[in-house]
């Protein structure tokens, strides 16, 4: 990601009034740059520090929750606070731009499609 030149994007869990739902504090809206109002933490041992945490689309997934939102947010490098060590899917940043909410019924719609008889044999 430090590599990527340009805009760069990530996604954002959000709760349904736009919050971080672990620590809340900044409400995330569509259109907006959202800016961590103390120092992100740069300190790449720390797995969920201060910051505007973002995550990848499967980490958002794994953690979504009845009522949450999963926004697509854009970003650059020099807006990248800390990509923790070994992170599972989080990294901070210090700012980024909400672009747009993600549309998850057809993630979830294909998880609860029927198993073809074909696929059940194989199983």
């Amino acid at each position: 990601m430090l590599d990527q030149p340009g805009k760069i994007r990530a996604y954002k869990l959000v709760d349904a009034e736009g919050h971080g739902p672990f620590n809340g504090g900044i409400r995330y809206e569509l259109g907006e740059t959202v800016e961590c109002e103390n120092a992100a933490s740069t300190d790449p041992d720390e797995q969920c520090g201060a910051g505007i945490n973002l995550a990848t689309l499967p980490w958002c997934l794994a953690n979504w929750r009845e009522g949450y939102r999963v926004l697509l947010c854009e970003f650059t490098r020099k807006d990248i606070a800390a990509i923790p060590t070994a992170t599972d899917g989080k990294f901070r940043v210090h700012r980024c731009k909400v672009i747009r909410e993600v549309d998850l019924e057809p993630i979830f719609a294909a998880e609860r499609e029927p198993a073809t008889e074909e696929e059940a044999s194989d199983a």
